[in-house]
């Protein structure tokens, strides 16, 4: 009888040092691999992503526009975008363009236009008086709005990180430590705000960068956090 109590009370110590075991190793694996933190860090990521996106898009629309004839040197039409032109032609040079009172003016000849309109374009001075001829046979293209972000506006946010870091980070609700910078496809340094934290968590967000000149651009921007 003595040995069957034996017996039995090894059985029960080999479950409980199996269960220990077991639990040990689960233990050393959440240690390892950290669901949870990895969720955490997905999710401040998406957060800071969002807070610059939200801070520094702007509107850009996109249209082509063709006519049944060689436009003379500046002509207008009934037509109009939201915002200020940026234009080019056939040839893809440079033409001035401008909205104005629910009117397009080109000042240029041709018969086929790429035309660009955003609140960060400068506004450029087409003598409209000049524009006396309206073009009535004309066709639109490709059409396409879209967000974009604006390097002036990224710019403004890098210096402000720069000057007052915490005022920034309450300004944009961020929790925790963040940090961006935005390379160019080729990898040069385009912008770069950045506190050097520990255990940093990053992610590479491909953007394009609209410019007050007309100027597209693809880029990568780096985002960071950390705690």
């Amino acid at each position: 009888m003595i040995k069957i109590k034996n017996k039995k009370a090894a059985s029960h110590i080999e479950v409980i040092l199996s269960f220990v075991i077991f639990l040990g190793f689960l233990i050393f694996l959440l240690a390892m691999f950290n669901p949870f933190s990895s969720s955490t860090r997905g999710n401040n990521l998406d957060y800071v992503e969002r807070a610059i996106r939200n801070s520094t898009e702007t509107e850009l629309e996109f249209v082509t526009i063709s006519f049944d004839d060689a436009t003379e040197d500046c002509i207008y039409l009934n037509y109009s975008l939201k915002s200020k032109i940026y234009a080019k032609n056939e040839s893809f040079s440079e033409i001035r363009a401008k909205n104005e009172n629910g009117m397009l003016y080109l000042e240029g000849g041709g018969r086929f236009f790429y035309l660009y309109s955003s609140p960060e374009f400068e506004e450029l001075d087409v003598s409209i008086d000049e524009c006396n001829k309206e073009i009535e046979g004309y066709r639109i293209g490709l059409y396409r709005n879209y967000s974009v972000i604006s390097f002036d506006k990224l710019n403004l946010l890098t210096n402000e990180y720069k000057l007052n870091y915490p005022e920034l980070k309450s300004k944009l609700r961020i929790k925790g430590e963040f940090a961006f910078g935005v390379r160019d496809t080729s990898g040069n340094e385009i912008l770069l705000a950045n506190n050097q934290g520990k255990n940093v968590y990053a992610r590479d967000v491909p953007i394009q960068l609209v410019y007050k000149d007309g100027t597209l651009k693809y880029a990568i921007m780096n985002i960071q956090t950390w705690v």
